[in-house]
């Protein structure tokens, strides 16, 4: 098993955006480590599971292994949010993924909503081991403003297990996110379980859009994982057919060779 990993969430609604960001991913992966891709998966079809699998062999990354996995059990027992179903039920998970994979040293959880645009190899070398969790700090204001107001942007965040499983039980999370508020945002929930035990990491390893993170100019031209997450819904890329930024064309490239793949894979595979 390796010491690192990178973890998604999928299912039959978001397969296309995960799997163009996995594309993305394993294309800029620049490294001879080896590196485990996890999949949790809810309700996909077992030809699509064996297509993803595939990716890493497919693309000539053989460091990149690719598994499945169930959701964790954990999501059973929260209460205060609905989980059997829906966007909460993902959001949720990261915060069990430490334990549920403590066999590795390092996990990377990214969102559906991401494109990873360099080498995720820089992601980890950029994590120090002292912290549980590394994630970008989520500024609101403009240049020229004198206060913003901070929170954690989760949408792309690391995990050092060990540290983690230390500082954080899962019966002390589980207690912690039943009796929070269910009008609580994701990211307001992040900031209140991690504010004590963060690195806070460059804007490049979670750029979102520039109204948005207060220096994101600075770093997009070394981009490591780009987050369409926080974008308006009628600027993310899917959502429109003309490009309208350099954003949207990466997008559509990655998309484009993710597809290509997957006629590769699927006219390869004998069970097909």
């Amino acid at each position: 098993m390796t010491s690192k990993a990178v973890v998604y969430t999928i299912n039959q609604n978001n397969i296309e955006l995960v799997g163009t960001s996995l594309f993305s991913l394993i294309k800029h992966y620049d490294s001879e480590e080896f590196l485990s891709i996890l999949l949790l998966v809810d309700d996909i079809v077992e030809k699509d599971i064996t297509i993803l699998r595939a990716f890493s062999q497919a693309m000539k990354k053989e460091q990149i292994e690719i598994s499945v996995w169930q959701m964790p059990q954990e999501l059973n027992q929260i209460t205060s949010f609905k989980v059997d179903v829906g966007p909460m039920r993902y959001h949720l998970t990261k915060f069990f993924l430490p334990r549920y994979f403590s066999g590795f040293e390092e996990i990377i959880y990214l969102d559906a909503e991401t494109l990873v645009v360099g080498n995720i190899a820089e992601y980890f070398c950029a994590f120090t081991d002292e912290y549980a969790v590394g994630l970008v700090k989520k500024i609101r204001g403009t240049k020229n403003s004198q206060t913003n107001s901070e929170s954690f942007n989760s949408d792309s965040i690391i995990f050092n297990t060990q540290e983690y499983n230390q500082r954080y039980s899962v019966d002390d999370l589980i207690t912690t996110i039943n009796t929070c508020s269910t009008e609580i945002t994701m990211n307001e929930l992040t900031y209140q379980i991690f504010k004590e035990n963060s690195q806070f990491l460059p804007a490049n390893f979670n750029v979102t859009d520039a109204n948005e993170t207060f220096e994101a100019e600075r770093y997009e031209q070394e981009c490591i994982v780009k987050n369409f997450k926080c974008s308006a819904e009628k600027n993310k890329p899917w959502n429109h057919l003309a490009l309208l930024n350099n954003w949207d064309r990466e997008f559509w490239i990655n998309f484009t060779g993710m597809k290509s793949l997957v006629f590769k894979v699927h006219n390869n595979a004998e069970s097909f």
